[in-house]
């Protein structure tokens, strides 16, 4: 798991049917987590996506600035807020890659 600090999260509904780790069998105690995505931001300068059900990470981003608000556009846009004035795009289809930058 991520072991810098949190500045941000977000949480959305996301690839219906789409399973990162089909071998994963849910708990008793899990509820609503099926098909959920989280967004965290962290001071380090990246942004994590990770499937909520499995636990999976979907994709890691290097934004380059501490990240202090993420908010999803759609189902694989997620927008970041940067320390720095920058607002940085992401498709995290692509799991590595900043789409876009813009700002300071």
């Amino acid at each position: 798991m991520l072991a810098w600090l949190r500045n941000c999260c977000m949480v959305t509904q996301w690839l219906r049917g789409y399973d990162p780790c089909p071998a994963f069998t849910p708990g008793d105690l899990e509820f609503g987590t099926k098909d959920k995505v989280l967004a965290i931001g962290c001071e380090n300068g990246t942004l994590e996506c990770l499937h909520l059900e499995t636990r999976a990470t979907l994709c890691r981003f290097d934004i380059g600035a501490p990240v202090n608000c993420c908010c999803f556009l759609g189902d694989y846009l997620v927008a970041a807020g940067c320390h720095d004035g920058t607002i940085a795009l992401v498709d995290i289809r692509h799991s590595r890659q900043v789409f876009s930058c813009i700002g300071a």
